[in-house]
């Protein structure tokens, strides 16, 4: 094909709406993921930590971190049900919880949430954020 010859009108169609439906898609495909997809998505990860520094205190010791719940925005309470059987059966010896419990209302949940957390339970016990019991 002459790359100096101008394309016909059916064969700019083509590319065209072929690049608009891709421009379409992606954002689709975003919000899709997004919305339907990664909330849902729990994930677990094994890893043991190579550090010769690691206090002895910390040897062969299991730690369940968990963050980003954002409770009742994608994540309903039933679903907080699940996470907290799966990190109990996990037999955790030290549990450590990173941010963001509530998406925005507090209020809605407070009495099953707390439940649900009073469950989970390690060796050390239990503290709340900046050292409170």
């Amino acid at each position: 094909m002459d790359p100096n010859r101008p394309i016909s009108r059916s064969t700019f169609l083509k590319i065209s709406t072929r690049w608009l439906a891709g421009l379409l898609a992606a954002p689709i495909t975003g919000l899709s993921y997004s919305r339907w997809i990664e909330p849902k998505w729990i994930q677990t990860n094994y890893l043991q930590l190579p550090y010769t520094s690691l206090p002895r205190a910390f040897h062969l010791k299991k730690i369940v971190q968990f963050s980003d719940i954002h409770l009742d925005f994608h994540f309903g309470i039933h679903r907080l049900e699940q996470l907290i059987a799966r990190i109990r059966k996990l037999k955790p010896d030290l549990i450590c919880f990173t941010g963001d419990l509530f998406h925005a209302s507090v209020k809605s949940n407070e009495s099953s949430t707390i439940r649900l957390l009073s469950l989970l339970e390690a060796p050390p016990g239990k503290m709340g954020g900046a050292g409170q019991p």
